[in-house]
């Protein structure tokens, strides 16, 4: 890209990391332990962040709480070994099908779950705790992913309630 374009990339997403080709490897395994050696290889080669995506097993579906972990991930061991940082990334009012104009609890306060609500969960971070929660939400007509951004007003009695904004 440098070459080519005068740019260097500020970050490279690999999406479905499971069907990247990988030549000379014969069962599926090998293919994607290598797909995702190689991506962390050119990662630290052009010195950029790289996400990598992967699909979550079937088995998240028949749990209550259904943000993929590190154990719902084909080939978790070859992602648990080269990542820095792994997350569990859910769309509520997709999974859940009665959960669109519910409210959950986040930071003390009552959160409605709209279609644009995505729910992260840091599941691993090298050299640091892991297992924080982030609500986020979706702007489709700007493809962007943005921290739910909580506004809390007082009411006269002290009380405080929680507007999306």
């Amino acid at each position: 890209m440098e070459a080519e374009y005068g740019m260097h990339p500020a970050l490279v997403c690999l999406d479905y990391i499971q069907i990247v080709p990988i030549e000379g490897r014969m069962d599926r395994n090998s293919q994607v332990t290598e797909a995702i050696v190689s991506a962390k290889d050119l990662m630290l080669d052009i010195a950029s962040p790289m996400v990598m995506c992967v699909q979550a097993t079937r088995g998240v579906d028949q749990r209550e709480d259904k943000i993929p972990t590190i154990g719902d991930c084909q080939w978790s061991s070859a992602l648990e070994q080269e990542s820095d940082k792994l997350l569990g990334v859910l769309r509520p009012s997709l999974a859940y099908k009665d959960w669109e104009g519910r409210k959950i609890r986040y930071k003390g306060h009552e959160v409605p779950i709209t279609p644009t609500t995505f729910m992260m969960r840091l599941e691993k971070q090298r050299f640091a705790p892991g297992g924080q929660l982030f609500m986020l939400d979706f702007a489709p007509a700007y493809v962007r992913l943005s921290d739910l951004e909580l506004e809390v007003q007082p009411e006269p009695q002290g009380e405080g309630w929680v507007k999306n904004v």
